[in-house]
């Protein structure tokens, strides 16, 4: 490969969208998830049932109908309880 060819391939190779892990807390368990996950993408990952449970972000409720546009950022710490019903 030539210099100029080497440089083109280079200056391609960082134009290329890089997938990023973020880290976060769930529960008080470290989990690695991919960059640009909603809460409601980590629900599904999880094989939660939204309809079932509370989600608490940084510890601030995230209500249900905004689980699909808040997106998570690395270093959240998420606490998510199952809702159970009883008398």
């Amino acid at each position: 490969m030539t210099g100029l060819a080497r440089k083109t391939y280079n200056l391609a190779l960082r134009k290329l969208p890089r997938s990023r892990n973020m880290h976060i807390l769930v529960n008080g368990e470290a989990k690695d998830i991919p960059d640009g996950t909603s809460v409601s993408g980590l629900l599904e990952e999880l094989s939660l049932n939204p309809l079932r449970l509370a989600v608490e972000r940084n510890r601030q409720l995230v209500p249900r109908s905004t689980h699909a546009d808040t997106a998570l950022c690395d270093g959240d710490e998420l606490e998510i309880v199952t809702l159970v019903g009883g008398g």
